[in-house]
């Protein structure tokens, strides 16, 4: 991967750090519990998850956007406070496994049973995008906890929860979910296929670290074909290709290359 320099993300990530640091100092005044601003974030997702099955994907957005808000807190008031413990992180990475689930599954409910224009004749393809898409985002997330029981670290492909997350809000103020269900089928599905590479790369290289080998291959999280790295998506956040990807996803968002579900 590229050495990462300048990039239009870099300034943007500030941004959002500065914004955290200041809504977690504001938490660290009322002396908050971490795991309690976890739960809330799952109810934020259940109403996120109703607007989007009513059709409401606009106010979705927005609702999103809050549960995404306490999804980045916690996390980092409980690192901040020293409050950080294995029970926390487990219990934040169940909640949101359940967050991920209750809100695809409130568009899958707006698929199979909501009113919009060019539902007719389309629900079934949709209800079996948006699972493929529910699907993916839970495997991207155990596939990464079971390869790290065996190997150090399995943190590779493009499309996280962070990014899903946008991507959400993006699509929902757009009013193009549809859109962001087949990205989300697609790319977290490359996420889960990367992941499983890197596994097996990382294996191999463990195993003949073991034997003794000599040659053994240099831990990389690069395909040694770049165009394999385009095709998945393959770079470290903060670099041009990454935001050039990011760029990419945000275009077809904001301006999908074809006609979809919409609520009326």
């Amino acid at each position: 991967m590229s050495k990462p320099g300048w990039t239009l993300s870099k300034p943007i990530s500030a941004f959002f750090a500065a914004w955290r640091d200041m809504h977690v100092r504001q938490l660290i005044r009322v002396d908050a519990n971490p795991n309690t601003l976890t739960t809330i974030g799952l109810g934020i997702n259940l109403i996120a998850a109703i607007t989007f099955a009513t059709g409401a994907h606009h106010t979705a957005a927005v609702v999103v956007f809050l549960a995404g808000m306490f999804d980045v807190l916690d996390g980092a008031y409980a690192r901040k406070v020293g409050k950080a413990t294995s029970f926390g992180a487990f219990y934040d990475s169940t909640i949101d496994r359940y967050s991920d689930i209750i809100l695809f599954t409130g568009i899958v409910f707006y698929y199979a049973f909501g009113e919009g224009e060019g539902l007719d004749g389309r629900r079934e393809l949709y209800v079996i995008v948006t699972a493929l898409a529910l699907m993916g985002s839970v495997l991207t997330s155990y596939v990464r906890a079971r390869a790290e029981n065996i190997i150090p670290d399995c943190h590779v492909g493009f499309l996280e929860r962070a990014e899903r997350t946008v991507l959400m809000i993006l699509v929902g103020a757009a009013n193009h979910v549809y859109m962001g269900m087949w990205l989300i089928a697609i790319l977290s599905q490359l996420t889960v296929l990367r992941r499983v590479i890197h596994f097996r790369t990382e294996l191999y290289r463990l195993d003949a670290a073991e034997r003794g080998d000599r040659d053994v291959p240099l831990t990389s999280t690069s395909f040694q074909d770049p165009i394999l790295n385009w095709i998945f998506f393959n770079f470290s956040r903060r670099t041009w290709q990454w935001d050039l990807c990011c760029a990419a996803v945000i275009l077809l968002c904001l301006f999908p290359p074809f006609a979809g579900p919409v609520p009326g």
